[in-house]
């Protein structure tokens, strides 16, 4: 119903990372990690806009840490519900 909802159709995937899953009783918490702010709110608004996920929140997000001389990266948790 908001058409600034959309998505960005240019959006890298490769620059988010998943690294926990837990569902129990359709409720979900989803940690990971991505190269910036931007990249977890476009996580966000497409799990949003999905017909799977339902009540998306940001729970946090961390600072950016460097290591091993890598990119920054922002840590992030977000909960929601599925819809099976």
């Amino acid at each position: 119903s908001n058409p600034e909802a959309g998505i960005t159709a240019g959006w890298d995937t490769r620059r988010l990372w998943v690294t926990g899953f837990e569902e129990n009783q359709r409720a979900c918490r989803i940690i990971g990690e991505a190269r910036n702010n931007e990249d977890i709110a476009e996580l966000l608004r497409r799990l949003a806009l999905s017909q799977v996920f339902d009540d998306v929140v940001l729970v946090r997000t961390g600072m950016p840490r460097v290591s091993d001389g890598a990119a920054a990266l922002v840590a992030f948790e977000l909960t929601c519900k599925v819809r099976y």
